[in-house]
């Protein structure tokens, strides 16, 4: 089991991950996912920026990462980078 710390909005948004959670989804490929709620987008970049998470989901088509060999940080349709979570 692979384990990943996820930070999240607490929104209708992301129910995907939750249900997902909950079906067991995850867990048939092998991930344990450990959640965390963020009050903004912020406190989200600080947190990967820190590798305070390994995944934060702004939404559920809009992901966040941060790679364990070279911190860097991405997310679809909102274009962060490691510069702008700096």
């Amino acid at each position: 089991m692979f384990a990943l710390n996820v930070m999240l909005f607490g929104t209708g948004s992301n129910v995907v991950v939750t249900a997902g959670i909950a079906r067991g989804v995850f867990r048939r490929y092998g991930l344990a996912l450990d959640l965390a709620y963020t009050q903004g987008s912020e406190m989200l970049c600080e947190t990967l920026r820190t590798g305070g998470c390994d995944i934060g989901v702004l939404a559920a088509t809009m992901w966040c990462t941060r790679s364990s060999a070279g911190g860097s940080t991405s997310a679809s349709s909102w274009g962060f980078t490691r510069a702008s979570c700096r």
